[in-house]
């Protein structure tokens, strides 16, 4: 967590730092210090905001409200800096090669410059609002050697890390799972970090179960560690595991039905939080 901290502050330091100078290029007089004095107020709200939520955990709810306007507000921010960075480097470049010598005196002031602020709030809306939720499906043909005759050909489609809260819903989440089954995958793996939000999370479940028979080979499941983080993931993914529909596999192997010798394997995360890390951590 230090290291982490250290990177972060420095990072949202450095970008401080650089818009800072650079809006020179934007506005002037009074509007350049007021701008100035948003720019870091805004940078070491955000930046403090961002630990808290970090080291809570927290992501449903306000925090996920408070959350999204800070990360839209960074990539703004950093978006209207590159570009104004850009463009002072364009600018300067087509001076020298024109001969025009450097006059401390000449404007500074970029043409149009309500540009570049209104440009990153612009692509950082469209990422997002837009991107956000856009599915970008990958393929990859993986030969194994010795594989089951049975098993060749298996499509195994992978959900990771999705995060159920302000920024993904059970919707979304049904939605998505409809989208995968259509594309043909024989198997479903769902590799941890999905139950994020304790309001949504026994929703989440019912829906995960709901899409079983939509692969002709199952849904497997394991854990990430964000389901340590919420107090009843947990149990949640015991009562699923008990319920059968899901294969559920914690440290463990099951064989894959109809695919000869054919087994996927799930780990437990072990690095859970607080006490239960030293507990972990001991039987190691």
């Amino acid at each position: 967590m230090p290291i982490f901290v250290l990177i972060l502050v420095s990072a949202v330091a450095l970008i401080a730092g650089l818009s800072v100078f650079f809006l020179r290029y934007l506005t002037e007089g009074r509007r350049l210090r007021a701008a100035r004095a948003a720019v870091v107020l805004f940078d070491v709200l955000g930046v403090g905001a961002m630990l808290f939520l970090f080291a809570s955990h927290r992501t449903e709810g306000w925090a996920g409200m408070l959350a999204l306007p800070i990360f839209l507000g960074y990539v703004a921010q950093i978006i209207a800096l590159l570009l104004t960075m850009l463009a002072v480097l364009v600018r300067a470049a087509g001076r020298r090669l024109r001969g025009v010598p450097y006059s401390p005196a000449r404007r500074r002031v970029l043409k149009c410059a309500a540009l570049y602020p209104a440009a990153g709030a612009l692509l950082g809306s469209y990422g997002a609002f837009i991107e956000r939720t856009a599915t970008v499906r990958r393929d990859y043909r993986i030969p194994i050697r010795n594989l089951p005759p049975e098993a060749d050909g298996l499509v195994i489609a992978q959900i990771s890390d999705v995060h159920l809260g302000a920024f993904f819903s059970v919707e979304e989440l049904d939605a998505l799972l409809t989208e995968t089954a259509a594309g043909g995958a024989d198997l479903l793996a769902v590799t941890g970090d999905l139950f994020d939000a304790e309001h949504l999370n026994e929703a989440a479940a019912a829906v995960l179960e709901a899409h079983v028979g939509d692969f002709p080979r199952g849904i497997w499941y394991c854990i990430g560690n964000h389901e340590y983080y919420r107090r009843n993931a947990l149990p949640i993914v015991t009562q699923m595991a008990r319920r059968g529909h899901v294969h559920v596999l914690l440290n463990a192997a099951e064989r894959v039905p109809g695919c000869g010798a054919l087994y996927l394997a799930g780990t437990d995360y072990p690095f859970a939080r607080g006490d239960a890390f030293d507990t972990e951590k001991a039987a190691f």
